[in-house]
């Protein structure tokens, strides 16, 4: 896992997201460890909140936000825009609401299919930046819906932003599952099932 990481990395620096993915099989849910680059996901987010966010600013009050959604009636957009939001409390809502709205994992065929209930629950762990500040790794579960039919995941990030971005998501168990790439031409796959997962279905 770590070689494939490291080559990862050293051929696709810029405009790229990797994952892992291991299945817990005590906790029944799948664990991610999603890497980006800050600059790519400060973008990201300031598109999606219409709201400047900067990562960097991990102490500045994040709590304007909501002031400036009750206030925006008397502010011009040049205010809203120049907004910067974060602490590590109010930054992880933004990062997990967003990550939830463009990563979505959910079981397509049978009883389920287009429900709320097929779609698989996401639980926020937390987020951190590496030392030099170059990669930003954000962590969470997923547990998959019970149910017949197979999974898809729909994977969104970064490309109203990037439209050239690749997300690359890795399993712990490789030789069993290929990665899969995402593309925004490509941007629904079906997700490969652990043998443990799929029993317990």
């Amino acid at each position: 896992m770590l070689w494939t990481l490291l080559l990862f990395t050293l051929i696709h620096p810029y405009h790229r997201t990797l994952a892992e993915v291991e299945w817990n099989a005590q906790s029944n849910r799948y664990e991610v460890a999603l890497r980006i680059d800050p600059r790519d996901l400060e973008s990201a987010l300031s598109d999606h909140y219409g709201r400047r966010v900067n990562l960097e600013h991990l102490d500045a009050a994040a709590a304007a936000l909501a002031q400036a959604d009750e206030d925006s009636a008397q502010q011009d957009s040049s205010d809203r825009e120049s907004l910067v939001i974060a602490t590590d409390r109010e930054g992880e809502k933004l990062l997990a609401g967003y990550l939830h709205h463009v990563l979505q994992l959910s079981r397509r065929g049978g009883d389920a299919a287009d429900s709320d209930a097929a779609r698989a629950t996401m639980h926020w762990v937390g987020y951190e930046l590496d030392d030099r500040g170059k990669f930003l790794w954000a962590y969470f579960e997923w547990s998959p819906p019970p149910g017949e039919g197979s999974l898809w995941m729909e994977n969104r990030l970064l490309m109203k932003t990037e439209p050239t971005h690749l997300s690359t998501w890795v399993f712990s168990d490789s030789r069993k599952r290929p990665a899969l790439v995402f593309s925004r031409d490509k941007a629904e796959q079906r997700w490969i099932e652990s043998e443990q997962s799929a029993a317990k279905q």
